[in-house]
């Protein structure tokens, strides 16, 4: 993907290999536009500018700069104007089935109280 001629925080990014570091899964901010959409919010004013679209951002095998997570979680506080929201997100992303292979381990798992009473079992 080339994404020329976007400017970001006032620098012009170019192709996203060269100028973005690969620092933060989406999974958190695939969390956070999932709960934005369950909550009737527009999306598209998360990440209006960023040179990343919907569906990237939604792929939980991507993974962006923490300068592109920190200004959608600041956008994200602004549009619910709370400072809570991304706890709330993050209380919601068992129940959004958001965060991927994650979602699959831990449905796997079941009780973590039973998993962590079993691990002396599982380490023999």
């Amino acid at each position: 993907m080339v994404f020329t001629g976007i400017i970001f925080q006032g620098k012009i990014m170019g192709d996203f290999n060269e100028d973005y570091n690969r620092e933060i899964s989406c999974r958190t901010i695939n969390s956070a536009l999932e709960y934005a959409k369950r909550q009737g919010k527009d999306v598209v004013l998360l990440i209006h500018g960023l040179p990343f679209d919907e569906a990237y951002l939604s792929d939980t095998n991507n993974w962006v700069s923490l300068e592109v997570e920190k200004e959608i979680f600041s956008r994200l506080k602004k549009m619910f104007n709370d400072e809570d929201i991304l706890y709330k997100v993050g209380y919601a992303a068992e129940n959004l089935h958001t965060l991927g292979f994650i979602d699959y381990i831990a449905r796997l798992m079941g009780d973590p109280q039973l998993t962590v009473r079993r691990l002396p079992d599982l380490n023999k």
